[in-house]
């Protein structure tokens, strides 16, 4: 993303956006609530307009861009099946629809697809379950399974671990460090740094109506973990104060 101004309607959120996710790469999206984290991720899947500047996705300009799957996202949030009765297997195969098709039925290589998903985020064993019966931190491997499924070379996520227990969080961290590990390259927006810093690579914190920081992920959380970056990366509101220079240049 070069020089990209992001927004909704009339509203512009973030301005004069630099930002490159490499292959391999693990990178936490920070900054207080408002400020744009989600916004940003949503701009890379087409979901927010881009009014300025370029985006583009694996080398090729996202205007001229058509293997979506290759992408997988995961929103905040979000019951997989929603009102539907959908079993595990049935959610975790809708993810195939960006390489299959609507029309296909699916093939040995769909399904085997599906079990790989399945297994990489441990909910094989809760294939014939009911989705809407599953706990929070349950639903998000299913969403993460699914967006799996289509053989997906970036994994963006919104907020993965808000809402479930503890428990649940660091479950989800693991499989978040075993993807990680295993290849996949992902962005997740996240308002806790720690559990997840044995596993990152980068950190970009979002700000100010664009990214502040980006950089190494121990400066980060050492910033983290001080006043006042602590309190504009927890705050409630976008922080109005000036910032010390060290967060601005990431020094």
């Amino acid at each position: 993303m070069r020089a990209a101004t992001l927004g909704y309607a009339d509203t512009t959120v973030l301005t004069d956006v630099d930002f490159t996710i490499s292959a391999g790469e693990f990178v936490a999206i920070v900054g207080p609530n408002g400020s744009g984290k989600s916004t940003l991720v949503k701009a890379i899947v087409g979901l927010v307009q881009r009014t300025q500047g370029d985006l583009d996705l694996f080398g090729v300009p996202a205007e001229s861009f058509h293997e979506r799957w290759r992408i997988g996202y995961v929103p905040q949030r979000h019951t997989p099946g929603g009102p539907i009765p959908a079993t595990v297997r049935e959610v975790v195969s809708s993810g195939r629809l960006p390489r299959s098709g609507i029309w296909k039925l699916p093939t040995a290589a769909d399904r085997r697809a599906v079990d790989r998903a399945m297994e990489r985020v441990g909910v094989t064993d809760l294939a014939t379950q009911r989705v809407n019966q599953l706990s929070g931190g349950q639903q998000r491997r299913v969403l993460i399974a699914r967006a799996l499924a289509a053989e997906t070379d970036l994994l963006l996520l919104d907020e993965p671990t808000a809402g479930v227990d503890v428990e649940a969080q660091a479950a989800l961290v693991d499989v978040l460090g075993s993807l990680s590990r295993q290849g996949v390259t992902i962005a997740v927006v996240t308002h806790d740094l720690e559990p997840l810093s044995p596993h990152l690579t980068r950190v970009a914190w979002v700000s100010h109506g664009g990214i502040r920081y980006d950089g190494d992920p121990t400066q980060a959380i050492l910033l983290a973990a001080s006043e006042p970056f602590a309190h504009h990366v927890h705050a409630d509101d976008p922080p109005h104060d000036p910032l010390p220079p060290d967060v601005r240049t990431g020094g």
